[in-house]
């Protein structure tokens, strides 16, 4: 039978070795060593976290790169998905209530005139089929000597109320007009900084 592997011992040197060592270096070099080895691993530290900060950084950048990418793809949808409801809204509901509105709003103009000059006469011009609606809201009992006249030229949101030298006009459709107007700006100087980036 072979004999069994047998390795050298080498506990008793090391240790030798290092009691002769320490036992040969003064107080000031285990002080130096000390400090070298403190002043290494510090810098190791500090490299450590610049590393860490760095990283930290380009991270940081990158994902609020991409939420404002992300924060501004949302915005251009929803401004995209809203252009037709409002032009919707403009084109067909608000024209339509403003048609219902003007015979009111005439109402409440005739009304702040009768209420400083009861004896004036008040001539509303409106669209023919707005004729019989207006002079409907005047009340048969009034003493107010109010007479409605129509001019085609009129639209269905337009009205004129005079009354001595003075003269008011009512233009919802005018009005109307105006907000499309603005409407349509905003959205080409929105999707025309959006294509040249400054968005």
């Amino acid at each position: 039978m072979p004999s069994p592997l047998m390795l050298d011992d080498f506990s008793s040197t090391v240790i030798a070795n290092s009691a002769g060592d320490s036992g040969t270096l003064s107080e000031d070099a285990r002080l130096e060593a000390f400090e070298e080895g403190y002043k290494a691993g510090w810098d190791d530290v500090v490299a450590a976290q610049q590393k860490d900060t760095h990283r930290i950084g380009e991270d940081l950048a990158r994902n609020l790169s991409d939420l404002s990418f992300t924060y501004h793809e949302v915005r251009t949808n929803i401004l995209q998905a809203l252009r037709p409801l409002l032009h919707e809204i403009l084109g067909k509901v608000l024209p339509v209530s403003a048609s219902a509105a003007l015979p009111e709003l005439i109402n409440e103009h005739v009304s702040d005139i009768a209420d400083s000059a009861t004896h004036l006469p008040i001539l509303i011009t409106v669209h023919p089929d707005l004729v019989e609606t207006v002079g409907d809201l005047i009340p048969e009992s009034s003493s107010l000597p109010v007479s409605t006249h129509a001019d085609p030229s009129l639209t269905n949101g337009q009205a004129m109320i005079k009354f001595a030298d003075q003269e008011h006009q009512i233009d919802l459709d005018g009005a109307i007009a105006n907000m499309n107007a603005a409407l349509k700006d905003f959205f080409e100087a929105e999707f025309k900084e959006r294509a040249n980036g400054t968005n």
